[in-house]
């Protein structure tokens, strides 16, 4: 938000695209009421900044169909149709690099890079609605990152970087899949989000998914890693619960020898 926020600025272009608005609003975390005054102030000076139904249009097409998780505990979201939404948003910003312009002699393969993962927080306030009346105070969030966008020239073989998270460890930067009422250990909980992401993770990254930029249609190819799982939460779905690992608790001297190894 604040990227595009100094970008803007720094152009002779007087008014703010609907991205460069949501992206401003969304790094700023402020209400209706203070984006009015954030509209009123930039239009004083000429300024125009989307009005608050544009706003919510734009955030509408950029909102996946949210769906009920079993037994009402929370709300998830179709993984691929996530993957699709965010890679032609990312797309809608480098539309204009001349990797994407249909008179181009040279042929690109295009692929996203994603990583996800998913950890869970106790100690959270408990929601007002009758339905959540008697739910936990935990709450588990399983969500990906977008990472990167990269071309590779099919005639130089040569592979460019078209696009780049500037923060991928920032909570800002994860897009929600599964947010359920529910401890981390729950075996529920763990059978459908691991089988379900598990499942979606590994066709999109053996089969290319067709996106659209511009009403042009593009095959996409993924990389997409899960690596955002902490040690408790791989013991959980592994199995091991408790159970330590024999990398953490060794030394290195421990991993010259042929037994641990093969361990």
């Amino acid at each position: 938000g604040l990227k595009l926020f100094e970008e803007t600025s720094a152009t002779n272009e007087k008014e703010f695209t609907i991205e460069e608005a949501i992206a401003l609003k969304h790094n700023l975390t402020i209400s209706r009421e203070q984006m009015r005054k954030v509209r009123h102030v930039l239009s004083k000076k000429g300024i125009y900044f989307p009005t608050t139904n544009a706003l919510l249009e734009g955030r509408r097409k950029l909102r996946p169909v949210v769906q009920s998780t079993v037994e009402n505990k929370g709300v998830k979201v179709p993984y691929k149709e996530l993957i699709k939404l965010t890679t032609e948003s990312i797309l809608n910003i480098v539309k204009d690099k001349p990797e994407f312009e249909r008179e181009s002699t040279d042929t690109y393969t295009f692929t996203m890079h994603f990583k996800d993962g998913g950890d869970g927080a106790g100690q959270q306030t408990k929601f007002k609605s009758k339905k959540m009346i008697n739910s936990k105070q935990n709450m588990f969030q399983y969500g990906l990152t977008p990472l990167k966008l990269v071309c590779k020239s099919e005639a130089t073989n040569d592979t460019k970087i078209l696009w780049e998270n500037k923060a991928p460890n920032s909570a800002m930067s994860v897009r929600p899949v599964y947010l359920i009422r529910e401890v981390e250990t729950d075996e529920e909980l763990l059978n459908e989000v691991i089988s379900t992401t598990d499942k979606a993770r590994n066709e999109l990254n053996q089969e290319s998914m067709v996106v659209e930029i511009d009403s042009r249609k593009l095959n996409m190819n993924f990389l997409i890693k899960d690596t955002m799982k902490d040690l408790k939460f791989k013991r959980n779905i592994s199995g091991l619960k408790g159970a330590k690992c024999i990398l953490c608790c060794s030394k290195q001297v421990d991993l010259t020898t042929e037994k641990i190894v093969i361990e």
